[in-house]
């Protein structure tokens, strides 16, 4: 039978389970982006490595209803790659326009009719992802771009919808590549990895081989308690049947 005390720790040990697995999603969240235990996650595995995207969907569900169209569509899957990286004046890095057909040809993705500009007064500071776009302010359609350094020239004219969570090292990686001109505009500051300037550029991009929809906080937070509970409860089991827990 639980004594009265381990039961008070069964009790602490949920909630410090359910603080560590939500908190962990609940306390990344920018400012200026409205908290919500359901804000939609985003993963992009990419060639240096992964970036785990929080989306601002009470803020500008329209921006992050058209991003999560294109990711559950496969849009960003497989092939695609990040197409620009602008360094001087501002820093971002920029994709989700194209990808490589048949491994050697550059196509543009298949995209729907442009969305109107969000904006809400959410900031492009350093690791908020934003809607690319042309000049005309409701153009936006499937390239993003992610905010290497503070932006605030872009605060007027970018809708921001979400925020890296995990990888903004990633992210910097992406940044310090060398930049080369491997073809016509938007192709002028292509970040290549370690290319040497002559063999075929398509086999240095900085990939982007898989963007996935990621299970919501609450239910990673419920299943991450309920695992540390039962591990719990089968250590008392251990020590009731006369396991021993020490070390020595």
């Amino acid at each position: 039978m639980m004594s009265r005390g381990s039961g008070w720790g069964f009790i602490a040990l949920l909630v410090a389970a359910l603080w560590v697995t939500l908190g962990a999603h609940t306390a990344l969240a920018a400012p200026s982006c409205t908290a919500a235990a359901d804000r939609p996650t985003v993963r992009m595995v990419t060639t240096l490595g992964n970036i785990e995207l929080l989306l601002c969907s009470a803020d500008v569900p329209d921006t992050v209803d058209n991003f999560l169209q294109y990711v559950d569509e496969g849009a960003y899957t497989n092939t695609g790659f990040v197409h620009r990286s602008v360094q001087e004046d501002f820093f971002i890095v920029q994709g989700g326009g194209f990808f490589i057909d048949s491994g050697t040809f550059i196509d543009a993705v298949t995209t729907r009719p442009p969305i109107a500009r969000e904006l809400v007064g959410l900031e492009n500071l350093r690791g908020t992802i934003a809607m690319a776009r042309s000049n005309d302010p409701d153009s936006a359609t499937s390239q993003w771009f992610i905010n290497v350094q503070d932006n605030p020239q872009f605060d007027s004219g970018y809708a921001v919808f979400g925020e890296v969570a995990v990888g903004m090292d990633v992210v910097d990686a992406m940044a310090a590549q060398t930049i080369w001109a491997v073809g016509n505009p938007p192709f002028g500051e292509t970040p290549l990895i370690d290319y040497d300037g002559v063999s075929s550029p398509v086999d240095y991009l900085v990939s982007v081989t898989d963007v996935v929809n990621l299970p919501e906080p609450g239910a990673q937070a419920q299943a991450g308690a309920t695992v540390l509970a039962l591990a719990w409860l089968a250590g008392r089991r251990r020590r009731g049947l006369g396991g021993n827990s020490s070390p020595a």
